[in-house]
């Protein structure tokens, strides 16, 4: 009984590694983008089956902002939430469960006096790293106390 259990769940690993399940991503026929007071709409088309679309705007080779939007009824429609400085930006879009990217060329020309910071994202801190390492000694310490003590 456990051989033909075995047997079964190995053909059947087999199977999934030899076909797997592919899921196609759709496209994104038509994207259009505005500017107003330093601030992208991003809006277009998809094709049936879109949930949502990944928005992604490139300052030269560097990204600077994504953002993703929900898809209703084959469109989508979304005011970015960074405001733009000005100068020459590339927009990409893509279904959100990836695809090849549409893309559209916009030069922001509005306020001279908005102000853009770097927000680059934080990845962590390390300000309880040492608590942290305390807490993780004191822990390893007392699982190998309590094997020997087992033994």
């Amino acid at each position: 009984m456990k051989r033909i259990l075995l047997s079964v769940l190995i053909i059947g690993l087999a199977l999934t590694i030899l076909f797997p399940l592919s899921v196609s991503a759709k496209s994104i026929p038509t994207i259009n983008v505005t500017n107003n007071n330093n601030k992208l709409t991003v809006s277009g088309t998809t094709e049936n089956g879109v949930l949502a679309v990944a928005i992604m705007v490139y300052s030269g080779n560097d990204i600077y902002h994504m953002e993703t939007c929900s898809s209703n009824d084959n469109k989508f429609s979304c005011e970015l939430s960074k405001t733009f400085a000005i100068g020459d930006y590339i927009v990409k879009v893509a279904d959100y469960d990836g695809g090849t990217y549409i893309s559209k060329n916009i030069s922001v020309k509005g306020d001279t006096s908005v102000s853009v910071k770097d927000e680059t994202p934080k990845t962590g801190t390390i300000e309880y790293i040492g608590i942290t390492t305390l807490i993780i000694t004191i822990s390893v310490l007392g699982i190998s106390i309590l094997k020997r003590k087992e033994a």
